[in-house]
C-alpha cells in the first residue's frame, strides 16, 4: 500500500482487498460479542472504527506492513506496540491471524487498560494493555519490534518527545508505523506547516523503509486526487464520525436556522520508519 498521503484511487482499492473483507467480518463479530463492555468507551469516539472514513485505508496499511515482518520472520515471535490504542478490534485482529505475535496494548487512559482486560476475558485473548504516557514509557530499552501509532501524533503537542521514546523502545531494525490527520485549512490538529515539522522529526530519528522520501511526499497535499474528508463528504458521509450534538441544534432551530453539523477538512499521512 501506498505511503504518504492518501489517494482515492489508494482508499478504493483498500477497501475492496481481502484484508479489508476479513477485517469486517472481524470487526462485526468484535462487536457484536463485545457490545456492553464497548458502550462506555463508545461515547468517547465511534462505534464502529473500521468504518469510519480514514480508519479503512489506515488499519489495512499497518497490518500490510506487520504482516511484511511477521513473513520475513518466518514464524518466530514478534513483539508489537499499539501506541494510544484506545479500544478496538485491530490488536485483537492481528493476533487472530498471527498467534505467535506478542501484542502489547497503551494507553493514557486508564479505563482502556480495563475495557481490553474484559475484552480478553471475553474472548480469551491475549492483548496485554498498559496505561502509559507516550513521552515517558516503562518499557525496556529495544524490546518491541513493531510499534504502531494510528492517528495519535497529531493530538500531541511534543512531537521530539513521543518519537525518541518509540526510538528507545524499538529493537534494531525495527520499525515505526505512522498515520496521522492533517488539517488542509488549518483549523483543527495538525496544520500542515506542523505536519511538515512532525515529518522533519521522524524523518531526523527513522530512516525509510524504501524508496520514497516523506518530506516532499507532503507536497501533495494540495493535489485533487487525495483523500479528503470533503471527498468522503459526497462519497458517504456516514464515514465521517462528526454529529450535531443536540444542543446546538435547538440552539440553530431557535435562531431560525438550518441545523448545521460539525465539518473538518482532513487528509491524513501513512508512512513506515526503520530505526
Amino acid at each position: 500500500m501506498n505511503q504518504g498521503i492518501t489517494t482515492i484511487g489508494a482508499y478504493k482499492e483498500a477497501i475492496k482487498g481481502r484484508v479489508f473483507n476479513k477485517m469486517e467480518a472481524f470487526s462485526a463479530d468484535f462487536l457484536k460479542e463485545n457490545g456492553s463492555i464497548l458502550a462506555t468507551h463508545r461515547k468517547k469516539w465511534v462505534h464502529d472504527p473500521l468504518h469510519q472514513w480514514s480508519r479503512q485505508y489506515e488499519y489495512p496499511f499497518v497490518y500490510e506492513a506487520v504482516k511484511d515482518v511477521a513473513d520475513a520472520g518466518k514464524g518466530r515471535e514478534i513483539s508489537i506496540l499499539d501506541a494510544g490504542s484506545g479500544v478496538t478490534f485491530f490488536p485483537f485482529f492481528i493476533s487472530s491471524l498471527h498467534p505467535k505475535a506478542v501484542i502489547h496494548c497503551c494507553d493514557s487512559d486508564i479505563s482502556v487498560r480495563d475495557e481490553i482486560g474484559q475484552i480478553n476475558r471475553s474472548l480469551n485473548g491475549s492483548i496485554t494493555c498498559f496505561q502509559e504516557d507516550l513521552r515517558k514509557m516503562s518499557f525496556e530499552n529495544a524490546c518491541y519490534d513493531i510499534v504502531y501509532c494510528i492517528s495519535v501524533l497529531e493530538h500531541t503537542d511534543d512531537y521530539d518527545g513521543v518519537v525518541t521514546e518509540v526510538k528507545r523502545i524499538l529493537k534494531e531494525d525495527g520499525i515505526f508505523i505512522v498515520t496521522f490527520d492533517i488539517s488542509l485549512d488549518g483549523k483543527d490538529d495538525i496544520s500542515v506547516q506542523r505536519a511538515g515539522e512532525l515529518i522533519e522529526i521522524l524523518d531526523s530519528h527513522f530512516s525509510i523503509t524504501e524508496d520514497f522520501n516523506p518530506v516532499e511526499a507532503l507536497e501533495k497535499v494540495s493535489s485533487n486526487d487525495i483523500l479528503t474528508t470533503g471527498y468522503i463528504r459526497e462519497y458517504d458521509k456516514r464515514l465521517l464520525p462528526w454529529r450535531l450534538s443536540k444542543s446546538k441544534a435547538v440552539k440553530d432551530i431557535l435562531r431560525l436556522r438550518r441545523p448545521r453539523t460539525i465539518f473538518r477538512d482532513l487528509t491524513f499521512f501513512c508512512a513506515i520508519f526503520k530505526k
